[in-house]
């Protein structure tokens, strides 16, 4: 029988024994799902539940808060100036994708964990549970995304 209660026997065989590789998205999108799964599951199979996609967070700024002379420099001020949970918006990947071939969403921010700030680069791809700045120019709380087509938001 294995000892799984022992940590670090556990991580001993994981690491010398399976031959697995995950990526990050990977292993989120599999975490996630196990969790639905116990979250919603009960008595009845059918209830549990795994989404077809997965969200990825709009996050509204606010450029004009920026200060600096170049255009990187006045969103990276602003996206400082920004509280995400208060700014944040969740939407299904296949919305995020429709508001970046549009070119409504340009940028992604990401958090560095050494120097404890946001940081934000252009998007090359839309990935599930990234965080992507829209801006504030193109948000109204009451409609949503402005000159979206879709039919989404």
């Amino acid at each position: 029988m294995f000892p799984i209660r022992h940590f670090l026997e556990v991580c001993r065989f994981v690491n010398e024994t399976l031959d697995y590789k995950a990526s990050d998205y990977e292993a989120r999108d599999t975490l996630i799902d196990l969790y639905e799964c116990v979250l919603y599951a009960d008595r009845k199979p059918e209830n549990i539940q795994v989404r077809n996609s997965k969200p990825v967070t709009l996050v509204v700024v606010d450029f004009s808060i920026g200060e600096g002379r170049k255009e990187k420099d006045r969103i990276q001020d602003s996206i400082n100036n920004t509280n995400f949970k208060e700014n944040s918006i969740d939407v299904d990947i296949g919305v995020a994708w429709m508001l970046f071939e549009n070119k409504i969403l340009k940028y992604k921010v990401k958090y560095d964990i050494d120097s404890k700030k946001w940081y934000f680069e252009e998007i090359r791809k839309i990935t599930p549970f990234s965080k992507y700045i829209l801006e504030k120019n193109d948000y109204d709380e009451n409609i949503g995304v402005k000159n979206d087509t879709s039919y989404f938001i």
